[in-house]
């Protein structure tokens, strides 16, 4: 059978296995319950059977002693030979009907074991498939949200807006509130404040490549599978939050374009206005802004050094989990040691741009220029910032390849599943099947000595 060709069709053929193994499981297990039984009948008729031949021995042997003459004996001791020959014949068989009944136990606890494995497995493949088609479902409507749907033209209108009026005018007001040394300093913060999340994710990024590494070393199959399946849940993530929230975003960032242009906003009293352009105080607002800038920067350079560090720390024990981290970051020569370097000389240039800046009027005159900016109007900038940040990011995403990039991650999680399924498969029947057999041949053993006794007397049990 060729191979599936699709995530749906593998899980289908998952589903129809476990279909299909289950009523072959519940009849092993009936098989094996029937087998059961006759072993245990024929057990108890042979056992009584023996019983019966010992009775005769016995009686013979009770005659023969009372027979008064040679002559009396010659037809008991012919009788008592024949006797204890059926006796020996039926314990040989009494030696295969318990070794019988021993291994009729044992496949019986098998097929019972069997038989709830198959139940569990055919629920779990059941519920896979179904996942398996609801995904399918969820990127074929996203892909028609994206080419046809209401998604299909945000690119063009995220790039329109941004070069439009609209977003020229509102921009231009934002100029005119804000100098542009206060302006450009708001920014860099906007800007800088998500590094903090992304300084995170890189360190999680990090360990999932160390892991990804560790795994792949094997050169199984399945051990692709982690980072293969993180991929595919990464693009199948973007085609769905495109599919879903593009045109909703880039229609509420237009909207606050819309707003910002037609209340004329951010809005100032002339007053206030006057206070920010202030001819007298404008070198020295630009010299303490140029200095927290230089304070700031130092700032984000250690930041950006302290995560480097941690995710050295994180790659080193990965590698040793018991690793010194002390002495690796006491040896220059390792990069744990050149990561804790370059930290401690961020640290210390941090350390000067902050007495250079705390020890000046720079953060009076800073925050002062600040302060005088209303917070209505910081909200506004803010507003301003995210909606062009937004249609920025829309404007240059190309959607068409969303969809291209799932099917293609798709493909390799597809390629990867197929061979970790037949070596999953092959391994599940070994460590199905070894402890029966194992168990069996210990039963077996069991009986090796009266095996052995009976061969001596001329019944071998082969």
């Amino acid at each position: 059978m060729a191979d599936p060709t699709t995530l749906v069709e593998l899980a289908q053929r998952e589903r129809d296995a476990a279909q299909a193994a289950l009523p072959r499981a519940a009849q092993d297990f009936e098989s094996a319950r029937q087998a059961d039984k006759a072993a245990r009948e024929d057990f108890v008729a042979v056992s009584a059977a023996l019983a019966a031949a010992g009775a005769t021995v016995a009686r013979l042997r009770r005659q023969l002693a009372a027979a008064p003459l040679p002559a009396d004996a010659a037809p008991l001791l012919a009788a008592l030979a024949e006797a204890l020959l059926a006796e020996r014949g039926l314990q040989a068989a009494r030696l295969h009907a318990e070794l019988a009944r021993t291994l009729a136990v044992q496949a019986l606890e098998d097929a019972a074991l069997a038989l709830e494995g198959a139940r569990t497995a055919q629920a779990t493949a059941e519920a896979a498939w179904r996942e398996e088609e609801a995904r399918a479902a969820r990127w074929t409507q996203a892909e028609t949200i994206l080419t046809v749907g209401p998604a299909a033209p945000v690119r063009t209108t995220a790039a329109e807006a941004l070069a439009g009026a609209v977003c020229t005018a509102v921009g231009d007001r934002v100029a005119q509130v804000l100098p542009e040394a206060l302006r450009n300093r708001a920014r860099a913060r906007y800007d800088a404040a998500p590094g903090v999340a992304e300084r995170a994710l890189q360190a999680a990024q990090a360990l999932a490549t160390a892991l990804d590494a560790e795994l792949q070393a094997s050169g199984l199959a399945s051990d692709t599978l982690p980072a293969l399946e993180r991929t595919l849940a990464l693009r199948e993530a973007a085609l769905l939050s495109y599919a879903e929230h593009a045109v909703a975003e880039v229609a509420g960032a237009v909207a606050t374009l819309l707003r910002l242009a037609q209340e004329a906003r951010p809005q100032l009293t002339d007053e206030q206005q006057a206070e920010l352009d202030d001819a007298a105080q404008l070198a020295a607002r630009t010299a303490a802004a140029a200095a927290q800038h230089a304070r700031d920067t130092a700032a984000l350079t250690l930041a950006q050094k302290g995560s480097a560090l941690r995710i050295a720390r994180l790659q080193a024990l990965a590698q040793d989990p018991d690793a010194d981290l002390a002495a690796l970051e006491a040896d220059a020569g390792t990069p744990l040691g050149e990561a804790a370097q370059a930290l401690q000389q961020a640290q210390d240039a941090l350390d000067i741009a902050e007495a250079t800046y705390a020890g000046s009027t720079h953060p009076a005159t800073l925050s002062a220029w600040e302060a005088a900016v209303p917070d209505s109007a910081w909200i506004d900038v803010a507003a301003f910032f995210q909606a062009r940040e937004t249609l920025e990011r829309y404007a240059a995403l190309d959607a068409a390849t969303l969809a291209p990039a799932v099917t293609a991650a798709a493909a390799a999680v597809l390629a990867a599943r197929i061979q970790a399924r037949a070596r999953r498969r092959r391994l599940a029947w070994l460590a199905a099947t070894l402890p029966s057999v194992t168990a069996q041949a210990g039963d077996i053993a069991t009986f090796t000595e009266t095996r052995r006794l009976y061969a001596l007397r001329g019944q071998p049990t082969f």
